[in-house]
């Protein structure tokens, strides 16, 4: 019996990341799955490190295509537009530079919803993978499964922590025995959209707002939702994020996505999904409940005791240290926006 399997392009997008992108490509060249099926789209923001060596060697071997565009050299997410209108495939699968594959049948794993269920619009994994080897910093972010507190403690994130062992997301869930089938609603969608998301590619180019300039991962995802495309899989297995070679370097990485996206504080974005929404009177108290938490430091790190007891690893304890360290990031950015005119 012939395999019902679709189609899946790869959206990548680098800039300078030579060595995290050979990792990557490389899982995603050894999966098991028809090669026919597979293509690597590659959006460039113009590197100078010999990302695009890299780049070109797997394109060869896999097929595909590398779309340079330096004029969106400081937006990631203009770059997964332009590779989402550049593929072809059924399924448009966002790993990043900085993820890796786990598995070689992870990719069958990640499709199959589609095939069980053709009202599913959109799978992901359930978790970030934990491995021991790896920086502290990433068993932390793995181990809690996002890499922001913030969306955590708004009941936000959208992968599950290593100590819960069923559905402990947002969203009515029905499990089955390889994912759970997930329905959202404009409230309760979780920060859905990279890090080994897989979309059905021409919904989401039909049913949401994907021009460059208008792209961010979630709030396409939202646009999904609104339209009556609300069935998500999370699929029973991991992904593994390099989320940062070192502590500042990531809390840089994130001062810096405080000031782009607006993402928590700012009251005059055009984002259609706020992880925080100053006009919702729970969002203000989930927010203000975070802040309790993190000054107070006794919630995180009950937290960081309740994980240890499942999985012993120190990198839980650096949870109440990160939880205010963001709390600080965001708090600056909102009175920021607040005082600051815009555009200066």
């Amino acid at each position: 019996m012939r395999e019902r399997l679709p189609s899946v392009s790869f959206i990548v997008i680098t800039r300078n990341c030579r060595k995290n992108l050979e990792i990557c490509l490389e899982r995603i060249a050894t999966q098991d799955y028809p090669q026919s099926k597979i293509e690597l789209v590659i959006v460039d923001a113009g590197s100078s490190d010999g990302t695009l060596d890299v780049a070109k060697k797997y394109v060869r071997r896999i097929g595909g295509r590398i779309i340079i565009r330096k004029d969106y050299w400081n937006s990631q997410e203009a770059r997964r537009a332009v590779g989402l209108h550049s593929s072809k495939n059924d399924i448009a699968a966002y790993v990043d530079s900085d993820n890796f594959i786990p598995t070689t049948n992870w990719l069958r794993q990640m499709v199959f919803p589609f095939t069980d269920n053709p009202e599913i619009v959109a799978s992901q994994t359930l978790r970030y993978c934990y491995i021991k080897k790896s920086s502290l910093l990433n068993r932390y972010f793995g181990l809690f499964g996002f890499n922001d507190p913030v969306a955590f403690y708004m009941g936000k994130a959208d992968r599950m922590a290593w100590y819960y062992e069923d559905w402990h997301l947002s969203g009515r869930a029905k499990e089955y025995r390889q994912y759970y089938l997930v329905e959202f609603n404009a409230e309760n969608l979780p920060t859905v959209g990279c890090n080994g998301f897989l979309v059905r590619r021409k919904e989401l180019i039909a049913n949401a707002d994907t021009r460059p300039e208008a792209f961010f991962h979630i709030d396409v995802n939202y646009d999904l939702v609104r339209k009556g495309y609300n069935k998500f899989a999370f699929v029973k297995n991991c992904i593994y994020h390099n989320t940062a070679d070192g502590l500042w370097s990531f809390l840089r990485k994130r001062a810096a996505y405080a000031k782009e996206f607006d993402s928590v504080a700012g009251y005059e974005g055009e984002r259609r999904y706020r992880i925080f929404d100053p006009k919702k009177g729970t969002d203000v108290l989930r927010l203000l409940v975070y802040a309790l938490y993190s000054i107070t430091i006794v919630k995180p790190l009950y937290d960081s005791i309740r994980g240890y007891a499942k999985k012993p690893d120190l990198a839980w304890f650096l949870h109440p240290f990160m939880c205010l360290s963001f709390l600080g990031i965001y708090g600056f950015y909102s009175l920021r926006a607040r005082i600051v005119p815009k555009g200066r």
